[in-house]
């Protein structure tokens, strides 16, 4: 049997949250805090953190959500991986 089929699988899986009543200003380069998680797999995280730390090296999905809200709400925004912006049509985007 070849080593890649004795192998086990590893996931890492779960969600981190910001959640607030108050505006925030994130400017372009700077982290955000996330203050809350649910259930984590393979993934070290501690709150209140600007930080995930994934166990195990592999390639993985990453999908976010930004919910904006407000009559006057605007954003930019961008998925950094590894302190490079992710390219793509759904990796940076704006709403007005």
């Amino acid at each position: 049997m070849s080593d890649y089929k004795r192998k086990k699988s590893s996931p890492a899986y779960g969600y981190v949250t910001l959640i607030g009543s108050k505006p925030i200003m994130v400017q372009s380069g700077e982290s955000i805090t996330f203050n809350q998680n649910g259930l984590l797999n393979n993934i070290q995280f501690s709150p209140p953190s600007d930080t995930l730390i994934i166990r195990k090296s592999g390639d993985y999905r990453i999908e976010y959500v930004l919910l904006i809200d407000g009559p006057a709400s605007s954003s930019t925004y961008g998925l950094i991986l590894n302190d490079s912006l992710v390219q793509g049509r759904l990796t940076n985007e704006g709403s007005l």
